[in-house]
């Protein structure tokens, strides 16, 4: 299983803004994440919506969790850009239809899986990953590779 492109920009945003003791800048964050400032603006905007995270604009603004990092849910974020747990075509949301859909044995099976893998999702917290990250976390590594670690 593969997370879309724009729910691990999310993750590592929402990890890098955790991780800061102040504000951080779109640039700033860019610079970290080693992405575009405009595919910053765009997932802010997607995880401000959300409740996720808050911006101030100024000389002293940036961008900020809007909640704890404990109460922040991986699910949170993926539903924020739009991310899904898909993991068979006839299970998404994007209208697939499978040839066999009406008489399917395997369509409950499938339905299981999936939400027994959203529920993992929805049981992690930003918190936990950061903990996790910073237990793991390699100095040598240059920030575009990999985060930078989170105190």
């Amino acid at each position: 299983m593969k997370l879309p492109i724009t729910v691990r920009y999310a993750i590592r945003i929402c990890c890098i803004i955790a991780g800061a003791s102040r504000m951080l800048s779109i640039a700033s964050i860019a610079d970290r994440a080693g992405m575009s400032p405009r595919t910053v603006e765009n997932i802010h905007a997607q995880l401000k919506k959300a409740g996720i995270t808050q911006g101030t604009v100024g000389s002293r603004g940036g961008l900020r969790l809007a909640l704890p990092p404990s109460e922040i849910s991986v699910s949170g974020i993926m539903e924020a850009v739009g991310g899904e747990v898909d993991l068979f075509l006839c299970q998404g949301e994007k209208g697939n239809k499978c040839p066999n859909d009406e008489d399917c044995a395997m369509r409950a099976v499938w339905r299981d899986i999936t939400e027994r893998v959203q529920a993992v999702f929805e049981g992690i917290s930003l918190g936990e990953l950061l903990q996790i990250y910073n237990a793991n976390v390699d100095e040598n590594l240059d920030p575009a590779e990999c985060l930078p670690a989170v105190r």
